[in-house]
């Protein structure tokens, strides 16, 4: 729903901050990035989006799950790092996946995507239904699947997804994804 770019500062990799709605430049309420986790508007029009999202394509058999944030850890934050903010937006997601429970007719799973330990933290809470992983290597991709994915998604009480990979390297060919996908599977 949200994506860390929409909360970056012009001149970054993305950095969509300047023309975000919450943005106080734009008449939104936040005059600082990080505002948009712990802003009480900010918050109430968040549930407002959840309330249209849920309406517009909830019934939809495609719809797998709601993915609140992705790769929130990557936000260059207005102080501290991601581990400096990090029980801000624990909390954020919390509060969104419990109000996101309550109007969700259909139980669609919840989910983000960032720092594994972030999110088993979330899965503990009760608060997302599986954990997802972003992983991209240079070489060796379907390895590090092998190797790192799979104990993990044995010891996980919920499902494991492998929401984006790639080799992140230019010119590499279709096998290299293709071997990450024989491997997750």
């Amino acid at each position: 729903i949200e994506q860390h770019g929409n909360l970056e500062p012009a001149g970054g990799e993305i950095g969509l901050w300047d023309a975000h709605p919450y943005n106080a430049i734009k008449g939104g309420p936040c005059r600082r990035r990080t505002e948009f986790f712990r802003n009480e508007e900010a918050r109430r029009l968040f549930r407002n989006r959840l309330r249209y999202l849920v309406a517009r394509w909830g019934c939809s058999p495609t719809l797998m799950a709601w993915e609140l944030f992705n790769e929130v850890e990557w936000i260059s934050y207005d102080t501290g790092g991601f581990y400096a903010n990090e029980p801000l937006v624990r909390r954020w997601h919390e509060e969104m996946a419990a109000f996101l429970r309550t109007i969700d007719p259909y139980s669609h799973l919840i989910a983000t995507s960032s720092d594994i330990r972030f999110q088993q933290r979330l899965v503990d809470s009760g608060s997302i239904d599986m954990l997802q992983v972003h992983l991209y290597e240079r070489d060796f991709m379907a390895d590090r699947l092998a190797q790192t994915l799979l104990p993990l998604a044995r010891t996980l009480p919920v499902p494991l997804f492998v929401g984006e990979f790639g080799t992140g390297k230019e010119g590499a060919g279709a096998d290299a994804v293709t071997r990450g996908i024989l491997v997750s599977a």
